[in-house]
């Protein structure tokens, strides 16, 4: 069972984090080997594009096959295949696959199905959960998670329900703090005024912000070198 120390170390590690890559490292190996022996995390950008940014088994790293990507593969149309177009629709983006269920995909038509069911098949699992990452109403990424010779009880799956609500705000924290820094930078520079063209002097310009964040308040220095 996951206890509430799970979610303590990771309210802790995502509070470190200023990218998205980060976050998803950081839940990855928090759940594994805690709460299972292997875990895929993805991010899912809009508006269809899926990159792998870890995978990581009770060993270390995973090596996957060609068809699911390297760790940093990037997959377009994400949503229109594999188990991430379930995903959507499933109550609270969360799938769960038993050995059964494994097998049946395993037969799928759909290449990436097939794919996807070898995997789980190839580490022995017997229970697999996908957990979609939503925040303010999107699907940021995407954690998969699976067991070996042992299945997810009902509070493990409601709990790690739960972490991926905790990790899809953490993923909307970072994605706010990229766009808040491109804005900041693109205000500071439009600021910069023109140099004007002085014989023997070459000026250099440098904008100081005055605060943290998004303020855009701040002074201009001038720096000037005498040509010889």
């Amino acid at each position: 069972m996951m206890s509430p120390h799970l979610f303590r170390q990771a309210i802790r590690a995502f509070s470190t984090c200023t990218s998205s890559d980060q976050v998803l490292s950081q839940v990855a190996a928090l759940v594994v080997p805690a709460l299972g022996q292997w875990c895929l995390a993805d991010r899912l950008d809009e508006p269809d594009l899926l990159t792998r940014v870890a995978a990581l088994g009770t060993d270390g790293p995973l090596a996957l096959p060609s068809r699911m990507g390297r760790t940093d593969a990037h997959r377009s149309s994400a949503r229109a295949v594999g188990l991430l177009a379930q995903v959507f629709d499933a109550p609270r983006r969360t799938l769960r696959l038993s050995a059964d269920d494994i097998e049946a995909l395993a037969t799928s038509p759909e290449p990436q199905l097939r794919a996807q069911a070898d995997f789980a098949r190839r580490l022995g699992s017997t229970d697999v959960l996908v957990l979609g990452l939503p925040a303010r109403g999107r699907l940021l990424g995407v954690l998969t998670l699976g067991r070996v010779a042992a299945q997810f009880d009902d509070e493990e799956v409601a709990l790690l329900a739960d972490l991926a609500l905790l990790t899809g705000v953490a993923l909307d924290n970072t994605r706010l703090l990229q766009v808040q820094r491109s804005v900041s930078t693109a205000l500071q520079t439009s600021l910069l005024p023109p140099l004007p063209v002085l014989s023997g002097l070459t000026l250099v310009a440098r904008y100081v912000p005055a605060g943290h964040g998004i303020e855009v308040d701040g002074a201009l220095e001038i720096s000037e070198q005498t040509e010889i």
